[in-house]
């Protein structure tokens, strides 16, 4: 009978070690599940043929169905304003359409686009 309730009790642990190593997501992030996606394309371009582009960079050809990992997403785009303090705190170059560096008038909340040095992995909240 104790074997029973030992094995009883081992099992309902087992079960309950992957549900509490869930996490939930980090503020401003949500998780996009796992799942299959489909990759590429399947149809050509006339730039295919006309080989204008080389045949080592048509890596979207063909269309392959992907299975992708679980992961997590910010809810919402970095905008140039933020993508200014990164600069600022990494000594990275600002992107070479910002005049003097600086971020265009009234473009300061819209995405940041034509960044050449991609976020390294780091909490913009800490870059006041």
């Amino acid at each position: 009978m104790n074997k029973k309730v030992l094995f009883t009790i081992l099992r309902c642990l087992c079960a309950a070690v992957p549900l509490a190593a869930q996490t939930t997501a980090p503020e401003n992030m949500v998780q996009i599940p796992a799942g299959k996606f489909w990759m590429g394309r399947a149809y050509t371009i006339y730039t295919d043929s006309a080989d204008l582009v080389p045949l080592g960079k048509l890596d979207d050809r063909p269309a392959n169905n992907i299975d992708l990992d679980a992961f997590y997403i910010d809810k919402y785009e970095v905008t140039n304003a933020d993508y200014a303090k990164f600069v600022q705190a990494t000594g990275t170059k600002p992107p070479w359409h910002w005049p003097q560096g600086k971020i265009p008038s009234g473009k300061e909340k819209l995405p940041v686009y034509i960044v050449k040095d991609a976020f390294r992995i780091m909490d913009l909240s800490t870059l006041a």
